[in-house]
């Protein structure tokens, strides 16, 4: 919606009116930095291999006894 095929109108008139626009993953790591900025935090980016890479290591923490959560399009989201 942010730029594909164009901005959607209400992106437009957002951006017109001076409104910043942000997705759920900045809000949250805005919201996290603020409320737990010492709390350990993982993220995995990339093109192929994120979600068996972020089960994989959640897997691998919680194992290793490390209270962990999962989030973001795998299991429970993030917002």
């Amino acid at each position: 919606p942010l730029t594909h095929p164009k901005p959607h109108w209400t992106v437009e008139l957002a951006r017109a009116s001076g409104v910043e626009i942000i997705g759920d993953i900045e809000l949250f790591c805005r919201q996290r930095t603020l409320l737990a900025p010492a709390a350990p935090f993982i993220a995995i980016t990339g093109t192929n291999g994120k979600s068996t890479t972020t089960a994989l290591t959640a897997h691998i923490l919680k194992s290793a006894g490390r209270d962990t959560q999962m989030g973001g399009n795998i299991g429970r989201a993030v917002m």
